[in-house]
């Protein structure tokens, strides 16, 4: 788990990003590389496929965007009220877009426009949700990956059940085959809901029991977690040798 408040202060452990115009590059790079992905899974690139892509990886940006919108919303009025002044977070703009792509990644050739902005936004505030618990329960997550990658991509995936539709861009079909389901607000019923239900739950039984079986193997063989006071120095120091300059200059031993 994470540190507790008396350690942390031991040990000095600041848990902010060293470097925020790395970290928001690094964004961008992964911003980027979602529409190849997210549109190569359309598999095709020529033809009617060209527009249908072209529909999908405007519902990529819809959604990344409105989710960093509701991110940046979300901060600035969460530090007025704890501070009495905005600050925006560059863990919460980062993740929060990050959110948003993780979350239309499911319907992004099934949703509209305005569908891919809703998953957007409700995405981002399932991160900030699913964030909030995993530090009330001191659980470790240096990076925030669950609740971007598994609370954002469940709801996600969810939200296919609400908002797919046979036509998602500008009533178009774009030469893609129709479905028989659509989604609960476009007149379907609960099958396709009902459909995702199973494949989130069917992954993430596989996922939690292939991955305790691999790891408790590996810390039988070889211990994986470092003592608690590795914990506490640092690995980059511990395992690496490495001095943070930047939490020098912040105080950090």
């Amino acid at each position: 788990g994470l540190f507790t408040d008396l350690e942390a202060e031991i040990s000095d452990v600041a848990m902010g990003p060293r470097n925020p115009s790395q970290a928001l590059f690094g964004i961008f790079l992964l911003w980027v590389a979602w529409y190849s992905f997210n549109g190569g899974t359309t598999l095709e690139m020529s033809g009617t496929g060209a527009d249908f892509v072209g529909g999908v990886a405007i519902n990529t940006t819809i959604a990344s965007c409105f989710g960093g919108f509701a991110g940046v919303c979300w901060d600035l009025c969460w530090s007025y009220r704890k501070c009495g002044y905005p600050v925006l977070r560059c863990e919460m703009l980062s993740n929060t877009i990050l959110a948003g792509l993780v979350g239309i990644t499911a319907g992004c050739d099934r949703v509209t426009y305005r569908g891919s902005a809703m998953i957007g936004i409700i995405s981002a505030l399932t991160y900030i949700v699913v964030n909030d618990l995993e530090h009330r329960f001191l659980l470790d997550d240096v990076v925030g990956a669950f609740p971007v990658h598994g609370g954002a991509g469940i709801m996600g995936t969810l939200l296919v059940g609400f908002f797919a539709t046979n036509k998602p861009f500008e009533g178009e079909p774009c030469g893609r085959p129709s479905v028989a389901l659509e989604g609960l607000f476009y007149g379907g019923d609960a099958t396709l809901l009902g459909y995702q239900c199973v494949g989130v739950l069917t992954v993430c039984v596989w996922a939690f029991a292939m991955t305790g079986i691999v790891l408790h193997i590996l810390d039988r063989i070889r211990r994986i977690r470092v003592p608690r006071t590795v914990e506490l120095i640092g690995l980059d120091l511990v395992e690496h040798a490495h001095f943070d300059c930047n939490a020098a200059k912040t105080g950090a031993r």
